[in-house]
């Protein structure tokens, strides 16, 4: 576990310093950690063997939303 977040942590800071010398914009970069995010609480989620359902968190958006 500590070697995911670990992994997260670089690629956060990696891609931050790529986006920044390229140029990129807030919303490139808001996306990028976006989805390194969500990726990073899925992977942590399997590896401590409670899985996300992720159409139970759909659900709930399109509740939320809706309503």
């Amino acid at each position: 576990m500590i070697m995911l977040i670990a992994f997260y942590v670089v690629y956060i800071v990696a891609s931050t310093i790529t986006m920044v010398r390229s140029g990129a914009s807030v919303k490139e970069k808001t996306v990028n950690i976006a989805l390194a995010t969500i990726g990073g609480v899925l992977y942590a989620s399997i590896i401590l063997r409670h899985p996300i359902d992720t159409n139970q968190i759909i659900g709930w958006t399109i509740d939320f939303f809706i309503h």
